[in-house]
């Protein structure tokens, strides 16, 4: 049997389900071309193919996981990844070459080529490879390193797992590489050219590869060898099959196929049937009078032209005639009608299927993120390490952490490959263990809530298990685990629960607390400050009582040269003479 005909059984039962949440998830012109429906006989190809142009594609599925990709991704800043070879570790920072060749950091690799596959495909290959050494001088082998990149779900054919090391890995793939054919003149890429990879584990526990391309005529019994086997010195394949329970679009990419045909329904109607149309009553005797006749014949039908549908077709002097008939109307026009009847009209179409779909469509809409967040909570990884068993017994929040737990085994089996390229011991890689969907407003309006609860018990344990919920939701994602934890020991550590400082305040004047435990909850060092404000505010209402005793001018004793200067300005404030009609009379202050 030909190889490059081979297909895993899991490969066959899926490979269309893989090509619809391929397009969904890609969304775009090619989304449309592929899923968008002819309405049957009656929309013609000519009102279809006018339709398709005016169509768009309702991402909607891309939106809710892009979503919780980029919940992921913010969080790969903490991902801890110790030890292994040194160009593993300047390699994952996005030094020189990257570890793609193309300078990306780890990070970026997960997060913008493996992440995106994953999540929409449930399942993406990472084959770790490095070039071949020919030289003993180090300074031509110094870009030399192991490398990664992926493969698609649709270009890993076939495939058999055993076990290495105690863990089950991949001991057998047939891979299908998509190469450039570059011209012999210009030296520009002109085509694509499809290369089989079979990669196994022989007998002598070492990696066998073998290339292939497919044979030109169907009826060869075995495909084109290309080259001789290459024989790897390693104890395993270099190959990493990440895989989820299932595409996260398994339930919602049938949902935007039906949003794209209803949107692009209803715009079509908007667009082609959404205009008034004109309506006359007309009497049967006057109807000759007012409205366009068909021309009558004044031939055999036998000798006239009929159109596909069989009807006689007149002429372009019967079509003149009739032309003069025909109603016309507008904005600048007037139009009679007979006496009785009632007056010409246009009416609208009716808005209600209009209507009643675009509801329909608000309901998909929501139905897609619903089922996304169902999907994403119901999904599991088909990998534990026993580092992620101990995070699952802890017991993991949602599916994002799945999700976070098949990165990080995925991560954790590059760092051992790497090492068995460099013959040094692997990196430990670390994920974090729990992720959050909520935008930054939703935790604020959360911790408001939640801040509004401290007090609905008489229990300082309870508040203080409220506070550490708070500063996790507001904080969770932003700053290191660590720093969390210590701010969680200092809550468990306080004395008081609030730093409201308008109650701090009111208990203060209440005399219900004393000014240093005031003066610690706002904040401050309550010991070493309060002895100063102490001193500073007896001081400033020592000044204040001087000033009003001393009768200063405005209670501000510098801008006073004598005590009496206050009396006297009491004194010229009573004479405003502007109130007098006679400016000689005494003076009064107010009404007399």
């Amino acid at each position: 049997m030909r190889i490059t005909k081979l297909r895993h059984p899991e490969f066959q039962d899926l490979a269309f389900e893989w090509d619809k949440y391929r397009y969904v998830y890609k969304g775009g012109r090619d989304f449309v071309n592929r899923f968008l429906k002819q309405y049957s006989k009656r929309e013609d190809i000519y009102d279809f193919r006018m339709r398709k142009e005016l169509s768009y594609s309702p991402s909607y599925a891309k939106a809710a996981l892009n979503k919780i990709k980029n919940s992921i991704y913010q969080r790969m800043a903490e991902i801890v990844r110790i030890g292994g070879p040194a160009n593993y570790q300047a390699s994952v920072k996005g030094d020189g070459i990257g570890v793609d060749l193309h300078g990306a950091s780890m990070n970026r690799f997960i997060g913008q080529t493996v992440l995106p596959e994953l999540l929409s495909m449930g399942r993406v290959g990472i084959w770790v490879d490095k070039p071949t050494i020919n030289s003993p001088l180090l300074s031509d082998n110094k870009d030399k390193q192991p490398y990664v990149y992926h493969y698609k779900v649709e270009d890993i054919c076939s495939w058999a797992t055993g076990w290495y090391a105690g863990e089950e890995v991949v001991v057998n793939v047939l891979l299908k590489d998509s190469n450039y054919t570059f011209d012999q003149e210009t030296g520009l890429a002109g085509a694509v050219k499809e290369v089989y990879r079979h990669a196994w584990l022989g007998e002598d526990n070492q990696v066998h590869i073998q290339l292939w391309e497919p044979a030109k005529d169907e009826n060869a019994p075995e495909d084109i060898r290309i080259g001789e086997e290459i024989i790897l010195p390693m104890p395993r394949i270099p190959f990493v099959f990440l895989k989820l329970s299932e595409s996260l679009l398994t339930d919602v990419a049938d949902h935007q196929v039906a949003l794209l045909n209803l949107e692009s329904s209803d715009l079509n109607y908007a667009m082609q049937a959404n205009f008034p149309f004109y309506t006359e009553q007309v009497d049967p005797a006057a109807e000759s009078m007012y409205n366009r006749q068909a021309p009558a014949p004044r031939n055999a039908d036998a000798n006239r032209r009929t159109n596909e549908e069989g009807e006689v077709a007149g002429t372009q002097e019967e079509g003149r005639r009739t032309d003069g008939k025909e109603v016309k109307v507008g904005t600048h026009r007037g139009r009679k009608y007979m006496k009785g009847m009632e007056r010409p009209d246009f009416i609208s179409p009716p808005t209600g299927p209009l209507e009643a779909s675009m509801k329909k469509q608000e309901q998909i809409k929501h139905e897609i993120y619903d089922l996304v967040n169902i999907t994403l909570a119901n999904t599991e990884p088909q990998h534990a390490s026993a580092d992620s068993k101990a995070m699952d017994d802890r017991s993991l929040e949602s599916g994002l952490s799945y999700i976070g737990l098949e990165l990080e085994y995925g991560e954790r089996e590059i760092a051992k490959i790497w090492s068995l390229y460099e013959n040094k011991p692997p990196a430990t890689v670390t994920y974090p263990a729990k992720y959050s969907l909520k935008s930054d407003a939703e935790r604020r309006a959360e911790a408001e809530q939640l801040r509004e609860m401290m007090g609905a018990a008489p229990s300082k344990a309870y508040a203080k298990e409220i506070a550490k919920q708070i500063a996790y939701l507001l904080l969770s994602g932003k700053v290191e685990n660590k720093v969390i934890e210590k701010i969680a020991k200092e809550i468990d550590t306080a004395e008081w629960l609030t730093m409201d400082i308008e109650k701090i305040q009111i208990a203060l004047e209440a005399g219900i607390v004393d000014a240093e435990t005031a003066s610690n909850a706002a904040g401050f060092d309550g010991k070493k400050v309060v002895p100063k404000a102490q001193k500073e505010h007896a001081e400033r209402l020592k000044l204040i009582a001087d000033s009003q005793a001393n009768g200063a001018a405005r209670g501000v004793p510098d801008r006073s040269g004598r005590k009496s200067d206050a009396n006297l300005e009491k004194k010229n404030s009573q004479k405003n003479r502007d109130r007098k009609i006679n400016p000689a009379d005494k003076g009064t202050r107010g009404k007399a």
